[in-house]
């Protein structure tokens, strides 16, 4: 199909445009958002439908659905339309990540311009930039570097809307966005500037419903800064209570402030899911504490990514999130040879267990421990000897997934597999990859 569109882009362009004409006016809006992204970008879907929701396109509906559920419906008839393509899907078939084919952002990024939509930047001369194309509320500025200021003082103080997105590093003062006095988003796609640098920013512009940074670096170590119970991170976060999904960088510290300290997400009543990862190496004190952290009972998704080092004991102790469904380690995130899990250890509510490199032995678990597991995946643990044979009993269990483990833990999924279907049971499946 890719190939078709190429060699016939003109009448595939009409094509086109005949599609976006007859799309309903309330979808329109939907459609060219995507044109915010670079090329070949992978949008995450809660993000694109968080930035939906931000941008205003999403009235309060009449039904009983919230405004995510009305969005995701406005993507699935995108989707249907071949306007917007998935990229990939979650384990429950959730879209996870969507795009756009090349020659759709095209004609996208020609009609945003045309109808005054968004201004979307991909030169990174700026000179030669005109005030007059700066006329609008929405920009996007997608080129190799924003590091000069004079790109934003074209803006107009009216702007609503702000994506930034750049492949080196930039030193954009975070003072430049205090004059946007309506601004509704900001989206800074960029990993080298602290969450804390634009923190007193953001407190003067009201209108702020999104707030993007590739990095919330407020460290995790009570003694990292100064930082204690109470003051820096604990007030950061006691300050964006309406947050839903959250992500933390651990950065490699001085060996000093490795500390296993807990952290309150307490008033993060709405969180949905917590992403944490660590780029410290051989950090063999967790930085953070699992068993006296507080992490809120609205918590589905919880990952941890990188050489946490957390004890398995710790990671017992995540049962007492009664919504968690889905709980990814991976890359040493937890160490030790033995996972054991006692009798009263029950992960009610989750449906997908995943490990990729977390380098345990043996798993003393029940069926009792996981009642609602769907799906588990295992990926590069070599040393694990095999899955606890009583998981077969598991009666939600639809797949076992397993990467480049050891020999004899893909022979127990075998062996689960086939003592289920020898009891009749054949809607587990086992995916072997090597």
């Amino acid at each position: 199909m890719g190939e078709i569109i190429a060699s016939h882009p003109d009448k595939f362009l009409g094509v086109l445009g005949l599609s976006y004409r007859n799309l309903p006016n309330h979808l329109k809006p939907f459609f060219l958002s995507i044109g915010s992204f670079p090329e070949d970008y992978q949008v995450e879907t809660w993000r694109l439908i968080q930035l939906w929701i931000a941008e205003g396109f999403i009235r309060s509906p009449e039904s009983d659905k919230s405004l995510e559920e009305v969005a995701e419906d406005y993507l699935e008839d995108l989707i249907s339309r071949n306007l917007i393509i998935v990229n990939k899907r979650r384990f429950s078939s959730q879209i996870k990540v969507c795009g756009m084919h090349d020659l759709l952002r095209e004609f996208c990024l020609t009609e945003v311009e045309m109808t005054k939509f968004m201004h979307v930047e991909r030169t990174d001369v700026v000179l030669t930039l005109s005030t007059q194309k700066y006329n609008g509320r929405r920009f996007s500025f997608q080129i190799n570097s924003y590091s000069d200021d004079r790109r934003f003082k074209l803006l107009p103080s009216v702007a609503r809307s702000i994506y930034l997105f750049s492949k080196t590093n930039n030193f954009v003062r975070p003072e430049v966005f205090s004059r946007f006095h309506l601004l509704r988003v900001l989206a800074i796609f960029d990993v080298n500037e602290s969450f804390l640098s634009i923190l007193p920013v953001i407190t003067k512009l009201f209108h702020l419903r999104y707030l993007q940074r590739a990095l919330l670096a407020f460290g995790f170590g009570s003694a990292h800064h100064g930082q204690g119970p109470g003051s820096g991170r604990d007030k950061i976060l006691s300050s964006i209570p309406n947050l839903k999904i959250l992500i933390v960088q651990h950065d490699d510290l001085p060996k000093q402030s490795w500390v296993n300290s807990p952290i309150d997400m307490s008033s993060l009543t709405k969180l949905d899911a917590l992403k944490c990862v660590s780029n410290a190496f051989l950090s063999w004190t967790p930085p953070i504490s699992i068993k006296e952290s507080f992490f809120p009972a609205s918590l589905k998704r919880l990952t941890f990514a990188g050489w946490f080092g957390f004890p398995w004991e710790d990671i017992s102790t995540l049962v007492k999130l009664p919504n968690l469904e889905e709980l990814k380690l991976k890359d040493r995130a937890a160490i030790g040879y033995v996972w054991r899990l006692r009798d009263d250890d029950i992960f009610v509510s989750l449906k997908l267990l995943l490990f990729r490199k977390v380098h345990f032995t043996n798993w003393v678990a029940s069926s009792d421990n996981f009642p609602s597991l769907k799906h588990l995946v295992l990926k590069k643990c070599d040393n694990l000897k095999e899955i606890p044979i009583d998981f077969g009993e598991i009666c939600t269990l639809e797949s076992i997934e397993l990467h480049n483990c050891s020999p004899s833990a893909e022979d127990s999924a075998r062996k689960i597999e086939q003592e289920q279907e020898d009891m009749g049971n054949n809607c587990l499946k086992v995916y072997i990859h090597t």
